[in-house]
């Protein structure tokens, strides 16, 4: 039987999920903002930049982005990446 997702006190109801793919050499903006999110990697391989360090990620990784910190994804790979973003819904509000 599937779980509810809870993460504190957020339900899944009160989350973002969007699907971000980037090209061979693609890469999101380097930017901030004021909410952590989780970034589950679908496909490809690449690195997750948070202020000045180069953390690997490849399928099947999942990683969080603290709040505040400084951080861009890039694929380096061979092949597209792809990532499902998981934000609170306060950041499109």
């Amino acid at each position: 039987e599937p779980a509810l997702l809870s993460l504190g006190h957020t339900t899944v109801a009160e989350l973002r999920h969007a699907l971000r793919p980037a090209p061979v050499g693609g890469s999101s903006a380097q930017h901030t903002h004021g909410w952590e999110h989780q970034a589950f990697i679908t496909e490809g391989a690449g690195v997750l930049w948070v202020e000045g360090t180069e953390y690997p990620v490849k399928k099947g990784d999942c990683v969080l982005v603290p709040p505040g910190r400084e951080h861009q994804f890039r694929n380096i790979g061979s092949a597209p990446m792809c990532r499902v973003t998981i934000n609170p819904l306060s950041s499109v509000q």
